[in-house]
């Protein structure tokens, strides 16, 4: 067993070579790529979106501003968590079959509000109209990144399955 000592120094030294994180990163592209190939979204994921909003208020000129958010959704059970992800934070959501999720959809006397997510271009969309005291539109539109995933929590089960 001696003698096999040396005759294995110059393959360990060429992989000394190579960057520390070479597989890492080997089977991140082999994720990445195999992610690709399938065309399906994972079914759960995290964005956090950023880009501007356009504040309309009755007789007021319009306030362009910043629009930050972010969410984690679980596609199989239709569930949407914004921020921390509490109880308050999580909504139920009808995923859609075209690639375009709607996160929110409200209509009622005093709000309209239709919030997308498009899978395709990673783009959000979210329309609102408020209607208290005036009449509030909100227009924003952000481009969004992958982000670490929060598990949702549905009201009434605490994150240890217990009822509250």
């Amino acid at each position: 067993m001696r003698g096999l000592g040396p005759r294995f120094i110059p393959i360990r030294r060429a992989r000394e070579r190579w960057s520390p994180g070479y597989k890492g990163i080997a089977g991140l592209m082999t994720l990445c790529l195999a992610g690709a190939a399938s065309g399906r979204p994972h079914q759960q994921f995290a964005e956090t979106c950023q880009g501007q909003e356009v504040v309309t208020a009755t007789h007021a000129a319009p306030i362009t501003r910043p629009f930050t958010a972010r969410f984690s959704a679980d596609l199989t059970a239709g569930v949407v968590c914004y921020n921390q992800c509490t109880a308050i934070d999580t909504f139920r959501f009808k995923p859609g079959q075209s690639g375009v999720i709607r996160l929110a959809e409200v209509s009622s006397p005093t709000q309209d509000r239709l919030t997308t997510f498009d899978l395709k271009t990673a783009r959000l969309e979210d329309h609102q109209v408020l209607r208290v005291l005036g009449v509030i539109t909100r227009e924003a539109r952000a481009s969004c990144r992958p982000a670490a995933y929060r598990q949702p929590v549905l009201p009434g089960v605490t994150a240890a399955g217990g009822r509250r």
